[in-house]
């Protein structure tokens, strides 16, 4: 996927602050001691920002990241907070990690499900003008889960592949890695 079409690039260019949120769950929620993805992906986009602007030594924050990941959400609890954690937000671009839990068979939600939540939060992002990136999960060992969890390590494929069918090319695919 080329990210730079996204439209976030535009308000750059055009100088104007963006935001960036995080959705998801426990590979989203900040819950272990030292760096994270998300803590990357900040530092990054900072980094980069101030080199596309006229001022190189800004010290400015022209961006404003927000993490609402909550550990073993499902696709549904994340579209209950949605209103609460993201709208008021109103981010730019919403990276959306979602879907996995779902999978777990003890959760016993339908794949149907999971396709219509994923569109639906897409929905509701678009609304107030924001872009969705999806990300699958990742890779994971399906062999040693087959062993442990044989019921989720079948349902993680089927799961992951609604994850890209919704999210198309705007997609970070982390399972194929």
């Amino acid at each position: 996927m080329d990210f730079s079409r996204l439209k976030i690039f535009q308000r750059i260019a055009e100088g104007k602050q963006v935001h960036v949120l995080a959705l998801g769950s426990s590979n989203t929620e900040h819950f272990m001691v030292g760096a994270h993805w998300f803590d990357y992906v900040q530092i990054g986009f900072l980094h980069k920002f101030r080199r596309w602007t006229e001022d190189r030594m800004s010290v400015d924050n022209p961006a404003l990241f927000l993490n609402a990941g909550i550990s073993n959400h499902t696709t549904s609890e994340l579209l209950a907070r949605f209103d609460r954690d993201v709208t008021p937000f109103k981010p730019d671009l919403l990276i959306l990690t979602a879907g996995i839990n779902d999978a777990n068979p003890d959760r016993k939600t339908p794949p149907e499900t999971t396709r219509n939540n994923l569109i639906e939060l897409r929905r509701k992002t678009e609304q107030f003008g924001g872009e969705v990136l999806f990300q699958t999960y990742y890779s994971a060992d399906l062999e040693k889960l087959c062993e442990t969890r044989p019921d989720w390590a079948v349902n993680y494929q089927k799961y992951t592949d609604i994850i890209r069918e919704v999210a198309g090319e705007m997609i970070n695919d982390n399972f194929t890695r």
